[in-house]
């Protein structure tokens, strides 16, 4: 309640729903709203039936997820500060319509992305860019739809904002007939089967192979040698995975966008503290662990070979410490980079930030390393153990299946502890390294 009703309320919803919008832009690129199972959509597609009369229940369905996402999150902050005095019914009232409308939004941007899978990355760069303009310069934000649900949560102009973010959503509404017959059916026949995949992996919580089906496939840079014999090892390997990385552009210049977007987060929970740093903290440590995805590539690799013989000629020690240099240097440059960047914009002390970051970024490391040495979940997760309250075994499961992603949060929010920040840290570091240790000790030879 106290960071809703600080002055970056309205900032945190403007960061919600830009990144809602541009998320979901480019998830369509990946698997769309219009999907059907791989038999209905090879035989219904290319039909002369209507694409609005085939793709009616997977629309309905995605335009309920969206509206239900955004329409919950508005409800809930807007009742909490209803029950507290701070607003009036009506404010209330208009603040959750406003989350409405930007349901409406977010599904049909969502269709717009399996669309356009080409023109989403601009799309999607280009919401960003609004957004991150309205927070810079409030004034700009006049022009932005992101940023309107955030003068409806100051309530400045709220009347206006809902009133633009209706008119915005009727007008992409009218257009989803025009997108749905932009659809090929090669398009929406491999969607359909990637779903289906998906639904799959994630019912028996196989994350890692799910997360497999979305990474795009190298193509630039495939006939430039990657390893130079005569190298030492380290740097060997260093450069190996450098390279690999910049044969997938796309996926590389998203890693490197969203560190350094991390580490502003994570720099700003340093010089807030409280509870809007922990807010910050939380939201910077989740973005860093998603964002090295694409530079920890060569962990995964080295964790997967630990099970094999050594086809490298080295230890398992040394081939996971050799893949482990190229993500934490550049991800530490990356870091350092946004604290200066943060330090300059809005005063934070470059010398208080940058440990304190640049820590959270070893654990987002070591979280990865966790993740790559997992393996498949342990047959003793999946007995029941009942209890007086019934089996706890399926959050035990979801919390094993999800274990990095919750450190690299915690972490997070530790970076915005203020005076305690090193003893969270610490903690957090323990965590991760206790886990990484039993799962090392634990790998296949």
């Amino acid at each position: 309640m106290a960071f809703l009703v600080s002055a970056s309320g309205p900032e945190v919803m403007t960061v919600v729903v830009t990144l809602s919008w541009a998320a979901l832009v480019m998830a369509g690129r990946f698997l769309g709203p219009a999907v059907l199972s791989p038999v209905l959509a090879f035989i219904t597609v290319g039909s002369d039936l209507p694409r609005v009369r085939v793709f009616a229940r997977p629309l309905r369905r995605a335009l309920s997820i969206t509206v239900l996402v955004l329409l919950a999150t508005a409800a809930g902050c807007g009742t909490a500060l209803v029950v507290v005095g701070v607003w009036s019914l009506w404010h209330c009232a208009l603040f959750v319509t406003a989350g409405f409308l930007a349901g409406l939004i977010s599904a049909v941007l969502w269709l717009v992305g399996q669309a356009f899978p080409r023109g989403a990355v601009i799309i999607g760069v280009g919401l960003a860019a609004g957004g991150a303009a309205a927070l810079l310069w409030p004034a700009f934000g006049v022009v932005v739809p992101a940023a309107w649900v955030g003068l409806v949560f100051s309530d400045a102009d709220g009347w206006a904002a809902v009133v633009g973010l209706a008119a915005l959503a009727v007008v992409l509404i009218s257009i989803v007939p025009v997108l749905l017959e932009r659809l090929t059916v090669d398009d929406v026949l491999q969607q359909s089967v990637r779903r289906e995949a998906t639904v799959d992996h994630a019912a028996v919580l196989q994350l890692g192979e799910l997360s497999a089906l979305y990474q795009v496939k190298p193509t630039a840079g495939r006939f430039r040698r990657a390893v130079r014999v005569g190298r030492p090892t380290l740097s060997t390997f260093f450069l190996a995975d450098l390279i690999g990385a910049t044969r997938t552009p796309g996926r590389l210049l998203a890693a490197l966008a969203g560190t350094v977007g991390a580490g502003v987060l994570l720099a700003t929970a340093v010089a807030l503290s409280g509870e809007a740093g922990a807010v910050w903290g939380t939201a910077g440590g989740l973005m860093l662990f998603a964002a090295i995805g694409p530079l920890t590539d060569g962990i995964r690799h080295a964790a997967a070979a630990t099970s094999e013989r050594s086809i490298y000629g080295v230890s398992d020690g040394l081939l996971l410490l050799a893949h482990s240099t190229m993500p934490f240097a550049v991800m530490t440059a990356l870091l350092l980079l946004a604290v200066a960047v943060t330090s300059v914009a809005f005063g934070a002390p470059f010398v208080g930030c940058a440990p304190i970051v640049v820590a959270v970024g070893a654990i987002a490391i070591g979280t990865r390393i966790g993740n790559a040495l997992k393996g498949s979940m342990p047959l003793s997760l999946l007995a029941a153990v009942p209890t007086p309250f019934g089996d706890p075994m399926a959050i035990v499961r979801v919390a094993w299946a999800v274990d990095g992603l919750l450190l690299a949060g915690v972490a997070g929010a530790s970076a915005g502890a203020g005076a305690s920040a090193a003893v969270f840290l610490f903690g957090a570091a323990a965590m991760a390294a206790v886990v990484g240790f039993a799962r090392w000790r634990r790998r296949s030879h």
